[in-house]
């Protein structure tokens, strides 16, 4: 082998490894977005029953919710016949009121390990989103 090829095989091996190194973090952060993406969209859905619930025992008969999966739940609004429908896939919660209104939250892993729920570059906590979707619903 010459200087330059034993230069060459130098970078091409700090390169893979570089690579290997950047999937392994990359998959570790699909891991967590996985596992505590579902807690986070459970937390939403908790809020959500905490309102729900809050709001049939002072003013009965206003919102319902209809179904409530692991991966799904639907609040209807009884007197217009609207529904909420809110879903978690892949590391996103999406929320669709109709086709009026619509909103998506990325799960993301920040530089300190932390999970949060982000719509574009804004973090934002499950009980807003709790909160933000039922007043969207309301107003509708």
């Amino acid at each position: 082998m010459t200087d330059w090829s034993d230069k060459a095989v130098g970078i091409l091996d700090r390169k893979r490894e570089e690579k290997n190194l950047r999937d392994q973090v990359f998959l570790e952060k699909q891991k967590i977005i996985k596992t505590l993406g579902v807690r986070l969209f459970g937390d939403v859905r908790s809020y959500i029953r905490k309102h729900v619930s809050a709001l049939e025992a002072s003013r009965p008969g206003i919102l319902v919710i209809q179904k409530d999966l692991p991966n799904e739940m639907v609040v209807w609004e009884i007197k217009d016949g609207i529904l909420l429908r809110l879903t978690f896939d892949q590391g996103t919660l999406f929320w669709a009121i109709g086709s009026t209104e619509q909103e998506y939250f990325d799960v993301t892993v920040t530089e300190d390990g932390s999970v949060r729920l982000r719509s574009g570059i804004v973090p934002t906590t499950p009980d807003r989103i709790a909160e933000q979707m039922l007043d969207a619903l309301l107003r509708t």
